[in-house]
């Protein structure tokens, strides 16, 4: 399952077709601002966060994305761990 079906199917009706694509920008930017810069390149982190009222738990690699700066990472290749208690059933 690709990652709007998995959140639309485990939100419970919270996050549907139609604004799956708000949710996505709300939820990188909430992993972003929790993203601590100075993680080294290629790093996994695992963190929780809070978007829309539903606890998400993801997986994401620490990556350089502006070459002027290469010692700040953002985070890229995020993975839904679980979703409210749930995990995604492929």
């Amino acid at each position: 399952m690709d990652w709007n079906g998995a959140i639309i199917e485990l939100s419970n009706g919270v996050v549907t077709e139609e604004n799956v694509n708000e949710f996505n920008m709300d939820f990188y930017e909430k992993v972003a601002s929790e993203h601590d810069s100075d993680i080294k390149a290629g790093s996994v982190i695992s963190n929780t966060v809070t978007v829309w009222g539903m606890e998400l738990v993801v997986d994401y690699v620490a990556a350089v994305d502006d070459e002027e700066y290469p010692d700040e990472t953002e985070p890229c290749d995020i993975e839904l761990v679980i979703l409210n208690g749930k995990t995604e059933m492929m």
